[in-house]
């Protein structure tokens, strides 16, 4: 029988490979490098089990957007992260600047015509998870309850 924490290990990799999932099917993936940085962490501390997905700080702002900067002009990484990223959707170089412009100054609206929001919020909001870990959960109580009572 397993126990919570095998429960969530073993849940781990399904929610990791759903974020990546719902990260391609809303057309965000450019490089792969933030899907390539989701993975799971289930750890136990005394009685309590907990779940971590972790990722790179870029899936925040798929799902939330950005706000401005505060100076208004972009950064060197920005602009040189904005490069690679026109070189692989085949835009022109010469738009990198702009674009990490616009960025700095406005910051990016979620959701927007690029970026239907939900990036994480769609595979992992309280009912779904809720939905995944019930039935071997419920599972597990009956079995310890059994354990219990029958001992």
């Amino acid at each position: 029988m397993l126990n919570t924490l095998d429960v969530l290990d073993q849940l781990g990799p399904r929610l990791a490979d759903d974020v990546r999932d719902s990260q391609s099917r809303k057309n965000l993936r450019a490089s792969g490098r933030s899907a390539a940085s989701v993975r799971h962490l289930a750890t136990q501390n005394g009685r309590r089990a907990k779940l971590q997905l972790l990722g790179s700080a870029y899936f925040r702002f798929q799902q939330n957007g950005r706000g401005p900067n505060r100076s208004g002009k972009p950064s060197r990484e920005m602009v040189d992260a904005l490069r690679d990223w026109t070189k692989r959707r085949g835009l022109p170089v010469r738009a990198a600047y702009p674009i990490a412009l616009n960025i700095a100054r406005k910051g990016i609206k979620v959701p927007n015509p690029y970026n239907p929001g939900g990036v994480l919020s769609d595979v992992l909001n309280r009912k779904r998870i809720v939905g995944l870990l019930k039935p071997p959960l419920k599972a597990q109580l009956v079995a310890d309850v059994r354990s219990l009572i029958f001992a």
